[in-house]
């Protein structure tokens, strides 16, 4: 062919159809074709059949197999255009090549369909909103060297808590690549070790607790997001859940030693006989919810039963937590709008030592009340317990009063002073300080 390339090529421009590789050699111009042409032609003809042949006895009875598909699984990939049903091999193979590109600018229609997941990237003219910040590209190609990897193996990130009322796939989301990973690897392993699991969200907590141990991150722990999928395709995205934690939370977590005292879990209701409600004390905090109800209903039960230990340090850091956390809040409110505001929402950065000083406070009470009552006087703590469930803080103190008087020493006045300043002229917070007083009486100062 090379030697009769100038003869061939002008003759198939001058004969060339529609039909590309099919050529017909018209009888009155055979004359006109040198001989060593015809023979090549011939040649090339014969092949052609053959070819063709030898493709239908291999491809024709196996339809399925008549054209190479990537073995990848399209569940979750249909956004995907080199999963398009019509694309052959070659096709495919280009635009999967494509979409592993790191340049921004052809990150558009040469990869995404129409369709679009919430989670991936938009084409410009079909644009959706953001649950959150996207990752961008630059993040992969700087610290994930093998983008291609996560992306053949993003399926297995799912966890299957199999739990009723719960997604079937659920993926944890956060900010930082090291903790994302850690805490849905530390969720999957509890979900497939444990066999209760029926509390989903206390798994992702105590996941979430332990990687905090490892890894001090605020920043995380304030953009988490637990992703559902009912079925792993882009069209039955079930619920993406924002369980961020807030900043001033979040801020408490980061102390070892509150931490470490709320990590706890209390009994608060009793159900029967032996058999009680109990309440994980972090995970409520995390919740964004009170513990006062928690602690209340804690104490109520070692009232009713004076054989039942009560954990006071734990009590004393909650009641210290939601006091500092109520301070704040009177203090938003108070300066919104003013001037002093942000000087004064400055103390969320001091907010563990707050919570401190105020646990200092509630175990020196506790102590005193120890030294002013006899065991027979700290029967008391019945009538004290009722009067602060109706919220009467006058009858409360009153109370205590009744069984002082005579007293005296330097012990009680500092239990007068307390009084006074955090029970009779506290009109928001007194349950919280008056609940110390009770704890002490309980013995629950002697307890962790």
């Amino acid at each position: 062919m090379e030697k009769n390339n100038g003869k061939l090529r002008d003759f198939l421009d001058k004969k060339k159809k529609e039909k590309i590789y099919f050529y017909e050699v018209e009888r009155s111009d055979e004359n006109e074709i040198p001989q060593e042409i015809k023979l090549l032609i011939k040649k090339i003809i014969s092949m052609r059949k053959q070819l063709i042949r030898w493709w239908e006895e291999k491809t024709e009875n196996d339809k399925e197999k008549r054209f190479f598909r990537l073995p990848l699984s399209n569940n979750f990939f249909q956004n995907f255009l080199f999963f398009n049903n019509s694309h052959f091999y070659n096709d495919q193979k280009r635009d999967f090549l494509y979409s592993l590109n790191f340049e921004e600018d052809k990150i558009e229609r040469g990869i995404l369909g129409k369709s679009l997941n919430k989670l991936l990237l938009s084409d410009k003219d079909f644009s959706n909103v953001f649950y959150c910040s996207s990752l961008l590209s630059r993040n992969f190609k700087e610290e994930m060297k093998y983008f291609y990897i996560f992306l053949l193996c993003f399926q297995r990130s799912f966890i299957n808590p199999k739990t009723k009322g719960v997604a079937n796939n659920i993926f944890f989301y956060a900010p930082e690549i090291d903790f994302c990973y850690a805490i849905n690897k530390k969720t999957k392993l509890m979900a497939e070790t444990k066999e209760d699991t029926q509390n989903f969200m206390r798994l992702i907590f105590k996941s979430i607790i332990d990687s905090l141990i490892e890894k001090k991150s605020q920043y995380s722990l304030e953009n988490m997001y637990l992703i559902q999928y009912d079925r792993l395709d882009n069209q039955t995205q079930e619920n993406v859940e924002y369980i961020g934690i807030s900043k001033i939370v979040s801020t408490i977590l980061l102390d070892d030693k509150i931490r470490e005292s709320l990590n706890k879990s209390l009994p608060f209701r009793k159900l029967k006989e032996n058999q009680y409600v109990w309440s994980w004390v972090l995970e409520e905090l995390i919740k964004g919810n009170p513990l006062y109800p928690i602690v209340l209903g804690h104490v109520s039960l070692s009232v009713k039963d004076k054989d039942r230990k009560i954990s006071g340090n734990t009590i004393f850091y909650a009641l210290s937590t939601d006091i500092a956390l109520n301070e704040v809040s009177i203090i938003e409110n108070k300066y919104l709008f003013t001037d002093d505001f942000f000087e004064k929402l400055s103390i969320i950065g001091g907010l563990p030592q707050r919570i401190k000083q105020i646990v200092g406070k509630l175990y020196a009470i506790s102590n005193l009340v120890e030294e002013i009552f006899s065991n027979e006087e700290k029967n008391i703590a019945p009538e004290l317990f009722s009067a602060l469930r109706k919220k009467n803080k006058n009858a409360f103190v009153n109370i205590i009063l009744k069984n002082i008087i005579g007293k005296k020493g330097k012990e009680i006045e500092r239990m007068a002073d307390y009084l006074f300043k955090n029970i009779l002229n506290n009109e928001n917070l007194w349950e919280y300080y008056a609940m110390a007083i009770i704890v002490g009486l309980l013995g629950g100062y002697k307890n962790g």
